[in-house]
């Protein structure tokens, strides 16, 4: 596919492109609903703002970026298995009016994105889990939402003494009668909170493993896909059958630790790819950034 122009959308949140392998307009909706329908009104408030945003066709390899590209990031993206370079700024606008939430678009089959905390996020868009990834790196990008998985290999390094993340989807427990999301704990819930971690951890190491031979293979994109679905499949029956499945706790691994790092639920869309959504505490959060802009 050639680069695209300079776009600027008229929505808000989001980055039109007809010629991507993905509907936009599915990808907005995914976002809304994700946040709840009674905050309509916020999201209409973001657009009268008139701010809009810059993107840029980022399907650019390693080593083969533009001479001049529109636009320039020193920050680089690393995807599952090739690295790929993203490069961009967002222009001078001739209404002075910066952009609120940035959304890069990559037309790329590859699994894999990105989001950093009010500065943007990146997605795959021809990938069948498109959507899943957008709200996922929105959660990032928005509200600064942490990762709560703990086996997928990473390129960060935790520190041996691990203190209260600042994150406010997870957390150290070094008090758990002051747990950051003790409003949303009911009475009688334990902290830490039981849940059917090995069985997880066996069916998760399988899947990696899996897909790592896949990757070795250098196995077309479906083949992964595939993989993908089936995990979802089991992973969504097993995290909503367990004893504390309906309750918001402490459950420990999250945050690419698998001991001493706790998420607030079995299952959230920053945890695994299940058909979940966001956790309560995750919805928490991400209100209390739309109030912070609706205010």
């Amino acid at each position: 596919m050639a680069p695209n122009d300079e776009i600027l959308s008229r929505k808000h949140i989001l980055v039109e492109d007809d010629r991507t392998g993905t509907s936009l307009e599915t990808l907005r909706r995914a976002v809304l609903d994700n946040l709840y329908s009674d905050r309509f009104t916020f999201w209409e408030d973001l657009e009268n703002r008139s701010s809009s945003l810059a993107a840029w066709d980022a399907r650019r390899k390693l080593g083969k970026r533009p001479k001049k590209p529109p636009f320039v990031l020193r920050n680089f993206l690393t995807f599952i298995r090739t690295p790929l370079c993203v490069s961009f700024r967002v222009p001078a606008r001739g209404d002075g009016v910066p952009y609120e939430f940035l959304e890069i678009l990559v037309n790329e089959k590859q699994y894999g994105g990105g989001g950093i905390f009010n500065a943007q996020s990146t997605t795959s868009v021809d990938t069948e889990f498109a959507e899943y990834i957008f709200i996922h790196e929105f959660g990032h990008h928005f509200a600064g939402l942490a990762d709560e998985y703990y086996l997928s290999p990473v390129s960060y390094e935790t520190p041996q003494e691990l203190t209260e993340p600042w994150e406010p989807n997870v957390t150290a427990l070094h008090d758990p009668s002051n747990v950051k999301w003790a409003g949303l704990v009911e009475p009688g819930t334990p902290l830490p909170t039981p849940w059917g971690k090995e069985a997880y951890e066996e069916h998760a190491r399988e899947v990696r493993a899996r897909r790592q031979a896949l990757i070795d293979a250098q196995a077309p994109e479906a083949e992964f896909d595939a993989l993908f679905e089936e995990q979802k499949r089991i992973e969504t029956e097993l995290l909503a059958t367990m004893r504390h499945s309906a309750a918001v706790g402490a459950f420990e691994g999250a945050m690419y630790e698998a001991a001493g790092l706790y998420r607030s639920e079995t299952d959230c869309i920053m945890f695994t790819r299940d058909d979940v959504g966001f956790c309560r505490v995750c919805s928490w959060a991400l209100e209390r950034v739309m109030d912070l802009y609706a205010a």
